[in-house]
This record gives C-alpha cells, structure tokens and sequence, in this order.
C-alpha cells in the first residue's frame, strides 16, 4: 500500500475525469497493470477500493482516467490537489509488448490503458495504429494524445458525434496476420473484436477485461472468469492473473457451456 499526494483532478468532459498522483522516479508500471484507490472521505465507508487502470506513468506522476457511475466514483471526483489517498499497486499481469505492427482497440473508459501501452510500443520501434471508439464525443478519451503518439488512429462514436459513426469493429479493415491487437472496453466489443481477430488469423490479440473487483489480490476470487486452455477450462482471477488475456484463452466469439 502506498500513500501519494494528489497532484490534479481534472474534469475530461461528461462525466469523465483524470486523477494524477506524484510518485517517486523509480516507481515502475507496465502497460496494462492498474491500481486499488481509496473512494472514501474519511474512514473506510465506502469500504472497497476502487480498480482503475493506469492510463500513463512517468517524470513522478501516474495518471488514472475514471468515470463517474456510482458512490465510489463520485466521492473520487470531489478528491482535490495535495490531499493524500492510499493507492494499491501497481496489480496485475499487463500487456505483453509484441514487436511488429500493432493495432490497439479502445472503447469508453476503456481507452485509459492504451495510452501507455501506445508509448512503450512506439518507443520500441514498433508502427501503431489505434481505433478508439465511444457512445459519444463527450466520452472519447486521449484522442489528441494518441493521435501524437500513433502512426494512425480511427475514431468512431455510436451517434456520429465524433469520427465515423458506428463501432470500433466497423472499422477494423486491412491483413491482421501480420498485426498484434491490443484491445480495452466494454466486454461486447472485445468479445468482437477478438472473434474478428481469431477468425482473420491476426498475430495475436491481447484482452484486458473490465470487471468488479473487491480485493485486486486474487484473495476473494470476487473476480474470477473462465479461460480455455485446449478445451478445457480453467477458472482465473482477473485481478491476479490478468486483467490481460489473449482472445483465444477467452474463446472469443464461441458459445459457452
């Protein structure tokens, strides 16, 4: 457990925020980890810590991109500058960083871990291409920033408000044999966009799956999903053995038992 001093919270748009927190220079985070962080005023009401993924990490400061959807949220957006609030993590398995080219898949909130991920993956060398999609303008996340840092980056919004209208799979087009997908949001998407992936033969395809968590230890098994392995499945924590998955572990697009 960590306590860091708040350095921002600042309102993206709608009713999604960012909370950045000072860390120390040798405080090290891989794309994909997420955090614990405390949603309580005072004492431990409410109780459970609040998962959110790390959407960048660097020069003494970790940034968090959240959106407001219940009690915990909320009291996090009243959080302000220079107050302290203990943090668990970094937790969790991240994305395993493919040399090649890389296509990354972000939906909502979703998008928050991709921008890390995009940084490390161009920094290695690597062309990267992104599609982000959201229900709307107002929930579209670090555009800007991915269009800096990608060599081509799509976005789409269910209403039309922003990029093309329609779904992130909608725009997926091109060879995926030789293409590692990275992909973030809400469960529909990815089980789409990793059926796409498997069935277009694509180098490889890398979930990180969204979910409640209680613990983020792997204690409560509050977490747990199904992953395949040859057929057979076998039942993981998504906070201890993931939040990563490749698509095929998850038998995306396949009727379950």
């Amino acid at each position: 457990m960590h306590t860091f001093t708040i350095l921002r919270n600042t309102h993206l748009s709608g009713s999604n925020f960012l909370l950045e927190v000072a860390i120390p220079q040798d405080f090290t985070v891989a794309p994909g980890q997420f955090c614990m962080l405390q949603a309580s005023v005072s004492g431990y009401d409410p109780l459970l810590k609040r998962p959110l993924s790390i959407a960048s990490a660097g020069d003494g400061v970790m940034g968090f991109a959240y959106k407001v959807v219940g009690r915990g949220t909320h009291i996090l957006s009243t959080f302000r500058e220079g107050q302290p609030i203990d943090i668990l993590g970094p937790l969790g398995n991240g994305f395993t960083l493919q040399s090649g080219d890389a296509l990354l898949i972000g939906g909502g909130i979703g998008i928050a871990p991709l921008l890390m991920l995009a940084e490390h993956l161009k920094s290695a060398g690597n062309t990267v291409n992104a599609i982000i999609g959201a229900s709307s303008a107002e929930n579209l996340l670090f555009e800007k920033e991915l269009d800096h840092v990608c060599d081509s980056l799509i976005v789409t919004t269910d209403d039309g408000t922003r990029g093309h209208k329609g779904f992130v799979t909608q725009a997926i087009g091109g060879d995926l044999t030789s293409r590692h997908v990275y992909c973030c949001g809400p469960d529909v998407m990815m089980n789409a966009v990793g059926a796409l992936a498997l069935k277009a033969g694509a180098a490889s395809c890398q979930l990180s799956l969204e979910t409640h968590m209680a613990c983020g230890i792997g204690v409560c098994l509050g977490c747990v999903t199904d992953t395949y392995d040859s057929g057979q499945m076998q039942r993981k924590t998504v906070c201890k053995e993931g939040p990563v998955f490749s698509a095929a572990q998850l038998e995306c697009g396949q009727a379950k038992p």
